[in-house]
């Protein structure tokens, strides 16, 4: 299917950049409703956006004053990313199949957790390496964490769990691919601690802003409409008695106002969803969330803390640095005034507590925007929490 749309976007787009250039812009439209008409028992409601994108290839050549032959080097990039996105549907991680929690029943314990956006859109587009995903795979093997989420994991699920074995991470949620016009979700989730893969949960949110096109001609930053970002959530069975309910999240990436409305609007869906699924239940939360707590600055961060006010009140949940550091300040002086966080409460029954929070180190190098040998554009947050039973 990805094929097909592949091949009729390279089309289309080809005789939008050529009758553009022309001026001849009644058949550039007339060109695409005839690509549309002939490609619907094949691709159905991916036409229009196919369209609308053609729509975008008019529009920079009227407003940017580019040339055809300008554009051909962004259409071989697009066409690249395409060839990444052909693959649709689930992928299997080697996971176990679940059997059930492997403890007994106990009344104390501690586990780390662990969040990290691995930068795993194409390279064209700014994304990570096979080679460096490979890099990442290895390092978390070699730690043996007892739960990580992963966000961003489009284009190289393969090579991020290359180094896997399934003594160290011996639960793992499948990989969505997407659809044929999507990068699927980017959402993974690994454990030592068991859950039942094919009860994973995934939900899109009900906004998004951003296209791919949008990005590579510079109107917008981040193309997360040609993702299915959302959340997901797994049970974690820590001992015989003690369960968790473990979300991994991925919010708009952007800060124009479009975005800042998807933010609001999906935070309050995943309240509305923590409490229901899991009301009752002990929770952690965990994910890149692209909202910073602290500074406060602009108008972007004022909007972002009322957002995040308005969760945190509506599900009862903590931030984990803030319960480490005590206030935010302090957080933010340790560095942590950052996209990726870690949320959680406890229940009648149990109590968590957080203990420690750091940016791990044996990433070494770990943060493009610091260096350039680093391994991802966000640093891996890692949080360590002690539970009891009541």
């Amino acid at each position: 299917m990805k094929k097909i749309i592949h091949a009729l976007v390279i089309i289309t787009l080809g005789f939008y950049s050529i009758y553009a250039q022309a001026g001849l812009f009644k058949k550039v439209k007339n060109t695409v409703n005839e690509a549309v008409e002939s490609a619907k028992p094949a691709v159905k409601g991916t036409a229009s956006k196919i369209a609308n994108a053609g729509d975008d290839v008019v529009d920079w050549f009227k407003t940017s004053g580019n040339t055809v032959a300008d554009y051909a080097e962004e259409l071989a990039k697009y066409d690249n990313i395409l060839i990444q996105a052909w693959e649709t549907g689930w992928s299997h991680s080697d996971s176990l199949e679940y059997v059930g929690p492997l403890s007994p029943a106990d009344h104390s314990g501690s586990f780390n957790v662990m969040t990290y956006n691995i930068d795993g859109f194409p390279k064209e587009i700014g994304g990570n390496s096979h080679e460096d995903t490979e890099s990442i795979s290895a390092i978390l093997e070699s730690l043996a964490l007892d739960m990580v989420v992963f966000q961003e994991d489009f284009t190289k699920h393969d090579a991020l769990i290359s180094n896997f074995t399934t003594t160290t991470y011996p639960y793992r949620t499948a990989h969505w691919k997407g659809t044929a016009t999507t990068f699927g979700d980017g959402l993974a989730t690994i454990s030592k601690f068991p859950f039942n893969y094919r009860e994973y949960n995934r939900v899109q949110w009900n906004q998004c802003a951003g296209t791919l096109w949008e990005q590579i001609i510079g109107t917008s930053s981040h193309p997360d409409c040609m993702t299915e970002k959302g959340f997901s959530v797994v049970t974690l069975d820590i001992d015989e008695e003690f369960q968790i309910d473990f979300y991994n999240l991925h919010q708009d990436a952007g800060g124009d106002n479009k975005s800042l409305a998807a933010k609001k609007t999906n935070m309050a869906q995943l309240a509305e969803y923590i409490n229901t699924y899991s009301a009752g239940k002990v929770v952690i939360v965990a994910g890149d969330f692209n909202m910073r707590l602290g500074a406060l600055t602009n108008t972007i961060e004022l909007t972002h803390l009322s957002t995040w006010i308005d969760f945190l009140n509506g599900t009862g949940l903590s931030v984990m640095c803030i319960e480490v550091y005590d206030n935010w300040e302090n957080c933010d002086a340790a560095g942590f005034d950052k996209p990726d966080h870690i949320l959680f409460k406890g229940n009648s029954e149990y109590n968590l507590y957080a203990l420690s929070i750091e940016h791990a180190a044996e990433f070494g190098e770990i943060n493009k925007i610091d260096t350039e040998n680093g391994l991802s554009d966000h640093y891996p947050l890692k949080g360590t929490f002690y539970w009891e039973k009541n």
